[in-house]
């Protein structure tokens, strides 16, 4: 049996087709519609794969109830935890930072999810709170860490994406360096998504 996974996001949707030692991958932007990206999905690891046609697909994320293709929904949460302490047995906390919420996952000794908190109300702490700063910046997120001066932060008050966006933009025109700007987008972005509470 070829097991495919398709975790379907707001903004990218991502597959992985494991057929023995084979592994494909693809990652593509979700669009307008979570199903026919997961179509695209599947398409594209079956052709991959040579035509597989004998497939286990499972569907994850904000895309799980559109796609209905799929012969098994479950909830990203869930997916995070095991896949996590698949690769990593001794984790107890995952923070997945998405493109329009973010959540930290509370484990326990056994890899089951014992807690989590969400950030779903607006974009800060998420993806898209990134993405803003690096629009403004003029560099790709992945640059971002690379490109940060932790020996100085500028002052960011602002937790809310137009707002900070705004801060961002004056302090360019004030001439503060980029690498300052990024180390001070770090402590409101965390604020958000470390706000975890103890286990109930």
């Amino acid at each position: 049996m070829i097991a495919v996974g398709l975790d379907i996001g707001s903004l990218a949707a991502k597959g992985i087709l494991l057929d023995g030692e084979r592994q494909f991958r693809v990652i593509i932007p979700t669009g307008w519609s979570p199903c026919k990206a997961g179509e695209q999905l599947v398409d594209s690891l079956r052709a991959q794969a040579g035509g597989a046609e004998d497939m286990r697909i499972v569907v994850t994320s904000y895309g799980r109830v559109s796609y209905q293709c799929a012969d098994k929904a479950v909830m990203e949460i869930t997916c995070h935890a095991r896949g996590v302490v698949a690769l990593l047995p001794k984790t107890d906390t995952i923070v997945d930072i998405g493109g329009q919420d973010s959540k930290v996952i509370r484990l326990n000794d056994a890899g089951k999810v014992i807690d989590f908190v969400m950030n779903d109300k607006c974009a800060a702490g998420t993806g898209r709170f990134l993405e803003v700063t690096a629009n403004a910046l003029g560099i790709d997120v992945d640059e971002m860490a690379a490109s940060e001066d932790v020996s100085q932060a500028a002052a960011i008050s602002s937790m809310c994406t137009v707002f900070a966006e705004s801060e961002l933009i004056g302090l360019l025109a004030s001439g503060v360096a980029k690498g300052i700007i990024i180390s001070g987008k770090a402590p409101p972005a965390l604020a958000i998504t470390s706000n975890t509470r103890e286990p109930s």
